[in-house]
Order: structure tokens, then C-alpha cells, then sequence
């Protein structure tokens, strides 16, 4: 079995685990990784953040973009570029400035300016999972590997503790997260680097 196939099994196995979750406990859980985000370095010193807008089913990130925007950082969400298997950011002023876009994903509106990434210091990826390199199950699309692949900023996936596993599959175009935030804590993949 290749890379692709066994990425699409564990896809698959940990949709099911993620739409299966007690709505209570995945509020508890997401409480307490938004906490530990909130208290880790790169978050508190951040002048702005990358960040993508949740579904329902995902660990919830509309309470981190709003303590982000009260806190005076800049928050800038994806736009995915129709038939390119890439995206953009555009800075946001609230969640108003978010509507469904492609594959019914909240995207920022057209009238939002796109980001100037130098003043971007911290993306938060999205996964499924992720192993304790900070190699991840995405999506499928693609479309992160191929902006971190030019992202010099700190990254940082958010996810629980039962969805890091032992290994993911990878291939030679997969990119890493700096750090794995859990509820129980937060877990550094690599080497430190820093952009403030």
C-alpha cells in the first residue's frame, strides 16, 4: 500500500472518531487546548496569526480568533484559489468578515485585504492527526503543505491527545508543525525558531 492510500485509511478512521465525539467533552477538550494556546509563547508574543476558520466538527477556533482580535493581534484566515490547490490570506476584522466558500469551508470575504505575511508570526494548521514529529493527516487537498512549504513563521497544530499516533505516512512535499497543542499540553517537534 503507498502513502496516498494509507493517509486516505487513517482519513477515513479519524473523520469517524472526530463526528463520533460527545459534544460536551469535545467543548471540555477544546476549552482546555484554546487555554493552553492561549498561555504558550508563540500565541502571547504573536503580533499576528494564521489561522483557519472551524467547521463544527473540528477543534473550534472561532473563540481563539475572537480573544485574538480583542487582544489587538492581527488575524488573517485561508482562501482556497479555485482549480490551483493553493491558498491565500486576507486579514479579518471579526467573524462577520468570514462567509462558506469552496467545498462550504468558512473563507473571508471578497472585500478583505490579502495579508501581509511578514507581520504574520504564528499558523495554526489544521489536521485529523498528527504524529509527535509534527507530520500530520490533513485534508487531502494539499493546500498547506504547499504555503508552509514558504511560510517562515511558527507553526503549530492543534489537536487532541488521542489523535497523536506513533507514525504518519509521508511523502517528500509534507511539511511539519513546530509544536503540537493538546489539552495536556504543549509539545515542541523539532528545533525552536522564533519570528518577532
Amino acid at each position: 500500500m503507498g502513502v496516498r492510500e494509507e493517509k486516505e485509511q487513517l482519513r477515513v478512521h479519524y473523520k469517524k472518531l472526530r463526528a463520533g465525539m460527545c459534544p460536551d467533552e469535545k467543548a471540555r477538550l477544546d476549552a482546555m487546548i484554546f487555554e493552553r494556546l492561549k498561555s504558550s509563547f508563540s500565541y502571547r508574543y504573536s503580533i499576528g496569526i494564521l489561522i483557519y476558520v472551524s467547521m463544527p466538527d473540528e477543534i473550534d477556533t472561532h473563540g481563539i480568533i475572537s480573544h485574538a482580535l480583542k487582544h489587538k493581534k492581527l488575524v488573517a484566515v485561508p482562501r482556497c484559489l479555485n482549480g490551483k490547490n493553493e491558498m491565500k490570506f486576507y486579514r479579518i476584522n471579526s467573524l462577520n468578515d468570514v462567509e462558506p466558500g469552496i467545498f462550504n469551508i468558512p473563507e473571508p470575504v471578497k472585500s478583505c485585504e490579502p495579508a501581509n505575511l511578514r507581520n504574520y508570526n504564528l499558523c495554526i494548521v489544521p489536521a485529523l492527526a498528527f504524529d509527535s514529529h509534527g507530520y500530520r493527516i490533513g485534508y487531502g487537498g494539499g493546500y498547506y503543505d504547499r504555503f508552509l512549504e514558504n511560510y517562515s513563521g511558527v507553526t503549530a497544530g492543534l489537536m487532541y491527545s488521542s489523535n497523536i499516533i506513533e507514525s504518519v505516512p509521508r511523502g517528500r512535499y509534507d511539511m511539519r508543525v513546530d509544536s503540537i497543542i493538546t489539552e495536556k499540553g504543549v509539545t515542541r517537534t523539532g528545533e525552536v525558531k522564533f519570528r518577532y
